[in-house]
């Protein structure tokens, strides 16, 4: 016969270890207490995991997004950029594609400076304005950005 604190300490174990699977990928428990908890970099996996693959979730895959993006995080605020500017899992919205790309380039972010440059480039999300998608790659060559040195040649 078991004892109860035995059996408690077995069902938590397998609690711990038990598993949902997502585009054939693993979600662990762990790693959702992490990103529940307001771990950012488990946030961005867990929001990944639910946004590939064919069993995805684009709704919830956004939701993680949202709540990464809101940390401040540049990488999450560039993805839910793409998010909205594609409709993906959130309503087309270029208008909020672009204030959350404009946050993750003054931030730095090589990528999201190189991406809101084609967004002035093709006016979507904001203005059309060529001088700002200049002043955006040579920002974003600065960082290492490799295309955007391409697009300056263009420009």
């Amino acid at each position: 016969m078991f004892s109860r604190s035995w059996f408690g300490l077995l069902l938590g174990s397998l609690l711990v270890f038990s598993t949902q699977f997502i585009c054939g990928q693993q979600l662990s428990n762990e790693l959702l207490q992490r990103a529940g908890s307001g771990d950012v970099r488990a946030m961005l996996k867990v929001a990944q995991l639910y946004e590939s693959g064919t069993k995805a979730d684009p709704v919830e895959a956004a939701r993680w997004y949202v709540r990464a993006a809101h940390t401040g995080d540049p990488e999450a605020q560039t993805k839910l950029a793409i998010l909205y500017i594609e409709g993906t899992g959130v309503t087309r919205d270029p208008a909020a594609a672009g204030r959350w790309l404009m946050r993750a380039a003054s931030s730095g972010y090589g990528i999201a400076q190189f991406d809101l440059a084609l967004f002035y480039l093709q006016g979507e999300g904001v203005r059309e304005d060529a001088q700002e998608a200049a002043r955006w790659l040579r920002e974003a060559a600065g960082r290492g950005v490799a295309d955007a040195e391409g697009g300056l040649g263009v420009l």
